[in-house]
């Protein structure tokens, strides 16, 4: 198991935001959080990575006690955060900068411009490049820290529905280079099922687990999600609360 939590609770300003959180990630696994906005997904995120203490409960790493902000977790948020200064190069290697090693970091960056779908653009500054050309740099700059489990929080939520369609089309091409455990939280039903070997539903505040859906079906594509009747409308159920008769 790569990632345990295990009965994490935490309030903010006396309002219970999670309840009883459990959730195992395995090895390599593409886990999706799936639930309304404001349920506390991304709460979720940022206790895992050790960025907000929970009021009780733990993360376990590769079966060990996680304490405070881990090297294991790299984190990309819904918005690319890049310097509007600094060239798309320079901004996907900010961990080497951070950390002492520019040369490395911009070796393995060029290594994987193209990629990522960059290349030629390695010069160029964050308002010449579209809304998903700027997510695939936000992505590579995650993907070169030097971590073993990607924290993906909505980053395609603030794109339109075809460029949305297309970077989900990207990390399913590129997932398995990758070589990551991902957690990646979505309110995109479709979005989960498409991406994910497992989607964990959420509950609203307090939120907890309400159900784990195993997705089935090693090749994806646009015309199998079509095909997914039946696993979208027992995901909406869950949400909805709606029992199955």
């Amino acid at each position: 198991m790569k990632l345990r939590v295990t009965d994490v609770n935490c309030s903010f300003e006396g309002k219970t935001i999670l309840e009883h959180m459990n959730m195992d990630v395995e090895e390599g696994e593409f886990v999706s959080i799936l639930g309304p906005s404001g349920c506390g997904k991304s709460t979720l995120l940022n206790i895992m990575a050790g960025l907000v203490q929970a009021d009780s409960g733990q993360v376990f790493i590769d079966e060990t006690l996680s304490a405070g902000v881990s090297g294991h977790f790299a984190y990309m948020p819904q918005q690319d955060l890049l310097f509007p200064w600094k060239t798309i190069m320079e901004n996907v290697c900010l961990y080497g900068k951070i950390h002492g090693d520019v040369k490395a970091a911009r070796k393995q960056a060029a290594e994987n411009f193209d990629k990522f779908g960059l290349a030629g653009y390695e010069n160029k500054y964050p308002h010449e490049l579209s809304g998903g050309m700027r997510q695939r740099a936000a992505f590579l700059r995650t993907a070169l820290c030097k971590a073993d489990i990607l924290l993906l929080d909505e980053p395609f939520g603030a794109l339109d529905v075809i460029t949305r369609g297309d970077m989900q089309d990207w990390l399913l091409d590129i997932r398995k280079e990758l070589g990551r455990t991902i957690v990646f939280v979505t309110h995109d039903i479709d979005e989960a099922i498409y991406l994910s070997d497992r989607v964990l539903v959420l509950s609203g505040k307090p939120a907890s687990v309400k159900k784990e859906v195993v997705i089935h079906g090693e090749e994806r594509s646009k015309d199998w999600l079509f095909e997914q009747h039946e696993t979208r409308k027992a995901i909406y159920r869950i949400l909805k609360g709606i029992e199955s008769k």
